[in-house]
Parts: structure tokens; sequence; C-alpha cells
């Protein structure tokens, strides 16, 4: 299982990183797809914190120090 959620971290990451261009304004979209640039960082940004979240929360109720 850990395999897996490695690869959906890289691939959220990939992913942020792939619209970042657009949403600080490096690359101009004119096809009006701006929000779901926008929309599909903010998603892939928001599941790796809670990914995280819970890793950590994992951590301590395994009785590990975080």
């Amino acid at each position: 299982m850990n395999n897996v959620i490695e690869k959906v971290k890289t691939w959220l990451e990939e992913e942020i990183e792939h619209n970042e261009p657009v949403l600080n304004g490096d690359e101009v979209l004119t096809d009006g797809t701006f929000d779901i640039h926008e929309g599909r960082s903010e998603c892939a940004t928001s599941l790796l914190e809670q990914i995280e979240k819970w890793e950590n929360e994992e951590e301590v109720s395994d009785g590990k120090s975080v």
C-alpha cells in the first residue's frame, strides 16, 4: 500500500508543478481553462496536506514520535 501512496504523492506533486506556470502567469491561457488549472492545483495541494496529516496520525497511533 505504501508504494501506491508514494505514487499518488508523486503524481500530485507533478500536477502542482504542471499547473504552476499557468497560476503564476508565466503561461497565459486563452481557452478559458484557468479555473480548471487552479482547481486541480488546489485539490492536489489539499490532498497532499491531508495525506501528510493521516501519515502523522498513523505514526502517533503506532507509538512513533513525529
